[in-house]
């Protein structure tokens, strides 16, 4: 993903926000060069492992129960409480039943 996108990988398809270019990691760029691959074979094996990634985020984002959101709870945790800027909570209060009047 690019690094600069603010998307909640549980509720957005991050296949949409992938980077073609992605950087997998120091271990990863390392081993491109010292195999001196072909910079099409290069070009495939990255969007593979990115390919790979997403679809794994899409099987556990479907295996997720529906209202995983009530997992956000932890916004009343007393840490969250005393901050003098708090996160909302509308979302919680929409899933426990209380709507707007």
């Amino acid at each position: 993903m690019v690094p600069t996108a603010r998307v909640d990988p549980l509720t957005s398809d991050i296949g949409t926000y992938t980077d073609p270019i992605a950087y997998l990691s120091y271990e990863f760029e390392k081993m491109c060069s010292n195999l001196k691959l072909p910079e099409e074979k290069e070009r495939n094996l990255r969007e593979r492992c990115v390919s790979c990634v997403v679809r794994l985020t899409n099987e556990l984002r479907n295996r997720l129960p529906e209202n995983f959101k009530i997992w956000k709870m932890s916004l009343f945790a007393v840490e969250e409480c005393l901050r003098v800027i708090k996160k909302p909570i509308v979302e919680v209060a929409e899933l426990l039943g209380y709507l707007p009047e």
